[in-house]
């Protein structure tokens, strides 16, 4: 005996996509899904840096070749890079004097409550003892 099964209804679509179509707000996440976005944060905060680092030491060799070939620019595909220039100041032990005055100033500010502050939140990544004693 073979099973049949009849439709009525007509055909759905079955929408897919490879993106979430509401985004999970922190207030909705539980224990588990924290430690995982947060281990996901520190593996970006690792490649971010490693990245920047790479980054750097590339622009270096860029520029000492562009520089030893008399580069200004060049164009890869539809970007451009060029090499930019900008002047950076070394100012008389006088004015730095100055500047240490106005810190120092500020500071003064701060205890006698004239200056007012605004608090900027963020986060910061230390390394801790335990990664060691796992190695």
């Amino acid at each position: 005996m073979s099973l049949t099964t009849t439709r009525n209804s007509p055909k759905q679509r079955i929408k897919f996509s490879t993106t979430a179509s509401r985004k999970m707000t922190a207030e909705s996440w539980n224990e588990e899904i924290y430690e995982r976005q947060l281990q996901i944060y520190l593996n970006l905060k690792e490649q971010h840096s490693q990245m920047e680092s790479d980054l750097k030491a590339l622009q270096a060799q860029l520029l000492t070749y562009m520089d030893s070939n008399n580069i200004q620019a060049a164009q890869l595909d539809d970007k451009q890079v060029v090499v930019c220039r900008r002047k950076v100041w070394r100012y008389s032990d006088e004015l730095r004097r100055e500047g240490e005055r106005i810190k120092h100033a500020q500071r003064k500010e701060q205890e006698d409550g004239i200056a007012t502050a605004s608090e900027s939140v963020y986060l910061t990544v230390k390394q801790t003892g335990l990664a060691a004693e796992e190695d």
